[in-house]
C-alpha cells in the first residue's frame, strides 16, 4: 500500500488579544485562527489576589505565543494555558 500523503501538523495555537474581564474575574484571549478561551485569574500563580486594574495590563507578547504581565514579571504560555487542568 502507497503512503498516504504526510500529516501536516497544525500550527501551534497564538493569542490574537487578550484582556481582562472584571464582571468574571477572567483573562479572554482570542486565538488568530478564531476561537476564544477565557480562565479564572485566581486559579493561577502569580496572578491570584492581584487587582483589577494591574491584571487588565495584560499583553500579547512573542506574536501570539505568550501572555504577560509586565508589572508583576508573570508570563504564561497559550499552548500551556489551553493544556492546563487544575
Amino acid at each position: 500500500m502507497a503512503p498516504g500523503p504526510a500529516r501536516l501538523r497544525p500550527p501551534e495555537p497564538r493569542a490574537a488579544r487578550a484582556h481582562y474581564n472584571r464582571l468574571t474575574g477572567r483573562v479572554e484571549v482570542e486565538l488568530k485562527d478564531g476561537w476564544m478561551f477565557a480562565f479564572p485569574t485566581r486559579a493561577m500563580q502569580g496572578l491570584r489576589g492581584v487587582s483589577a486594574d494591574r491584571l487588565a495590563k495584560v499583553e500579547v507578547a512573542g506574536d501570539g505565543y505568550a501572555l504577560h504581565w509586565d508589572d508583576l514579571d508573570v508570563q504564561f504560555t497559550v499552548p500551556g494555558l489551553l493544556a492546563y487542568s487544575e
